[in-house]
């Protein structure tokens, strides 16, 4: 390899692996300059604070994104599961502690439900988790009938407003389940196998990992993760309504692969997790201390979700040119070759 190409290479790994970072940094700045309140230690942890609970619902949806499939249905298991939540912790003397390990237990039924009808059907899981997506939406609203549940025990709502020193509760957890869910993808065989599964699952199934098992797991691992999520949105809320959820999918799968996650799977970090959503809590804070309306905050994030898509294909082809070099053809030459590439 040349100089010039090696030196193309060097961008293109520093484009993949830094560029968000620095995106982030250039958001800081501007919103610094433009806002007085903005670089402030306060408005730093409100930040983090939001974006928490959509940080550990993503580190589900990131293992579900890495090995290759999607749930459409997820701002809806969020939606269902706050209202049960409501109802068990305002309308039961059921203790909170048991509420919190039903909705944790009910979260993984979800999400898993929609890993059997994936391995069922056998068939890129859009349609499955948008239709699971519609039952559930009639779901909750049936249960709640419009209302908003509220008050809510003291004690419950410590883990989304309590603080343990200066540093608070819901942050904490979501560092947890961020070095959880990082130890699993880099440091385990489970790991490797969801980016195995993403990226060649025949390859992995030639090895003989049990794939149909393995999608289980990740769609119940990303069920759990997503009534943590929901139980320190609702805890951080003091309430729960049917409205808590829809749409929020959307944000974040937009803030995974804004930060690197590869949509069809075998690309990406738990960082990119983090940076992804980070992102997104940064413009929708600084452009409402701006004073900016929920429109422009709609364009911005249709924008930043073009963006996403952008850096996914950018992903896609630089792979796909490393691949080509490695096998030893001309990038040139092999785009018309990419079948014979791809059954080798």
């Amino acid at each position: 390899m040349d100089k010039q190409a090696m030196g193309a290479d060097k961008w293109s790994r520093f484009f993949k692996d830094y560029f968000m970072y620095v995106v982030l940094i250039i958001l800081v700045v501007f919103f610094s300059v433009r806002s007085q309140n903005f670089l402030t230690p306060s408005n730093l942890l409100n930040v983090v604070n939001q974006s928490a609970y959509q940080i550990v619902v993503g580190v589900g949806i990131a293992f579900i994104m890495l090995s290759g499939a999607i749930d459409l249905s997820t701002g809806y298991q969020i939606s269902t599961l706050s209202v049960i939540a409501g109802v068990l912790l305002t309308k039961t003397s059921i203790p909170y502690g048991w509420v919190i390990a039903v909705i944790l237990v009910l979260g993984v039924l979800l999400s898993l439900v929609n890993g059997v009808l994936y391995v069922t059907f056998d068939t890129f899981p859009f349609m499955i988790t948008l239709a699971t997506q519609y039952i559930l939406w009639g779901i909750s609203f049936m249960i709640s009938n419009s209302a908003t549940f509220t008050p809510l025990p003291a004690g419950f709502k410590m883990l989304g407003q309590g603080y343990i020193g200066p540093i608070p509760i819901a942050i904490l957890i979501m560092v947890i389940i961020v070095i959880i869910g990082a130890f699993l993808l880099n440091k385990t065989y489970f790991g490797r196998y969801v980016y195995g599964l993403g990226s060649n699952q025949t390859a992995i199934e030639l090895a003989g990992v049990k794939t149909r098992r393995l999608k289980l797991i990740i769609f119940a691992m990303a069920g759990l993760f997503t009534a943590l999520g929901t139980i320190m949105l609702v805890s951080r809320s003091g309430s729960s309504s049917s409205t808590m959820g829809p749409g929020m999918e959307f944000t974040i799968i937009a803030g995974c692969m804004l930060g690197g996650i590869k949509m069809g799977g075998g690309g990406g970090k738990i960082s990119s997790v983090v940076i992804g959503l980070l992102i997104l809590t940064v413009l929708s804070n600084g452009m409402q201390l701006m004073q900016l309306g929920t429109y422009p905050q709609k364009i911005a994030l249709g924008i930043v979700l073009l963006v996403a898509i952008g850096l996914d294909v950018f992903q896609s082809k630089t792979a796909l040119k490393t691949a080509k070099k490695v096998a030893g053809e001309p990038p040139a030459k092999a785009d018309k070759k990419d079948s014979t590439l791809s059954s080798r």
